[in-house]
């Protein structure tokens, strides 16, 4: 028997040293039933079976931990979702660093100096206008949308009038020493505010607007905003079936075949077009930072079903200023674009509905009852 002794006092270390883990694990709230485990361990006469309960008490406690700390990142995740991942402030940041990026390249790449400060102002002044723009009444208001939008589309038609600048497509607004190109800016605006929403019956004043946008881009001969244009329409006309976008998206196509036959790829301007190509040219790495840049204009259409169009609209400028049909839009030289991108952030539909009850039951964080009792193991103590 004395052969054993050692052996018991080991059992003995290891059992406190159990259930001291039970102590630690489980919350304050709990201390009574780890105290009452406690006790009852010590009530125990047979060394395998104190050892026994013990590291049943230090299993029912590691669950009970698990589920907190899983619980606990759900609540973060819906802290995040609720707070820091709305879609407009993920435009804000990706248009931010992207402008930052492309001013850093005119620097870099010795541009005119110029050039980077009137990026870095159009990107300061689009901040400002987005922050006065009253965005809670564009999302709930259908009325005040659908007045935007025929607004907008007669603006477009209107902007027709304007001679184009020497040299540069497009027609050109002169405001002062300010030269802005109204489609760069009016256009996204117009295709988010006249998406459908649920629950909402749709306006002529958004088709109306849309007609007129159509009617505007082939005039001014803008064969990749027809594009673009009609992409967004199809898609639209895809998933919302019986409203009339799909004819729109026809009509656009066929202006964009019209306009083709008359359209010329732009001649190359440094540091307004074909930036991701300069940037390659230079150094692979950095070609390869800039080329990240870009995709960071689809922040918001990558953590948000709401924004999708947003993001098949910049995303595919994108493309085509990669193909060196437009100015690369927030890293080039153009302040419409930057006014553009960030005001359109404002017609983005509010994230869908994620607070209260509604997350709750998405991300189940609320423990449900399961009928079989407690989780800790069964003490005897009533």
């Amino acid at each position: 028997m004395k052969g054993l002794a050692p052996i018991r006092r080991l059992s003995a270390v290891l059992i406190r040293v159990l259930m001291q883990g039970v102590v630690w694990l489980l919350p304050a709230a709990q201390s009574g039933w780890a105290k009452a485990m406690r006790a009852e361990v010590a009530e125990m006469a047979d060394e395998g079976e104190a050892l026994s309960f013990a590291f049943g008490c230090l299993k029912a406690a590691l669950q009970l931990a698990c589920e907190r700390a899983g619980q606990r990142g759900l609540q973060r995740v819906q802290r995040v979702r609720v707070m820091g991942l709305q879609a407009p402030y993920l435009g804000l940041l990706g248009a931010s660093a992207a402008v930052l990026l492309g001013c850093g390249f005119m620097v870099w790449a010795d541009a005119p100096r110029p050039m980077a400060w009137m990026n870095g102002l159009s990107l300061a002044f689009a901040l400002a206008s987005l922050a006065l723009l009253p965005r809670r009444s564009l999302q709930r208001g259908p009325r005040l949308r659908s007045i935007l939008c025929a607004a907008l589309g007669a603006l477009l038609l209107a902007s027709t009038a304007l001679a184009p600048m020497s040299g540069v497509i497009g027609r050109w607004l002169h405001l002062g020493p300010v030269h802005v190109q109204p489609v760069w800016i009016l256009l996204p605006c117009l295709l988010l505010l006249s998406r459908p929403r649920r629950g909402v019956e749709r306006s002529r004043g958004d088709s109306l607007g849309l007609l007129m946008a159509v009617a505007a881009l082939v005039l001014q001969a803008e064969l990749i905003w027809l594009m673009v244009m009609s992409l967004v329409l199809w898609q639209r006309g895809w998933q919302h079936r019986g409203e009339p976008d799909a004819p729109l998206a026809v009509l656009a196509m066929l202006g964009a075949a019209a306009v083709a036959q008359i359209w010329q790829v732009p001649a190359h301007t440094p540091f307004v077009d074909q930036v991701l190509q300069s940037g390659f040219e230079r150094h692979a790495g950095l070609g390869l930072l800039l080329g990240l840049g870009s995709l960071l204009l689809l922040l918001p259409a990558l953590f948000h079903r709401n924004a999708r169009e947003h993001g098949l609209i910049w995303g595919g400028l994108s493309l085509a200023a990669w193909m060196g049909w437009v100015s690369t839009p927030l890293l080039g030289l153009g302040g419409s674009a930057i006014l553009g991108y960030v005001l359109s952030l404002a017609a983005l539909p509010g994230p869908a509905a994620v607070a209260g009850s509604a997350l709750s039951d998405e991300l189940d964080l609320e423990p449900k009852p399961t009928g079989r009792g407690s989780h800790l193991p069964k003490t005897g103590l009533t």
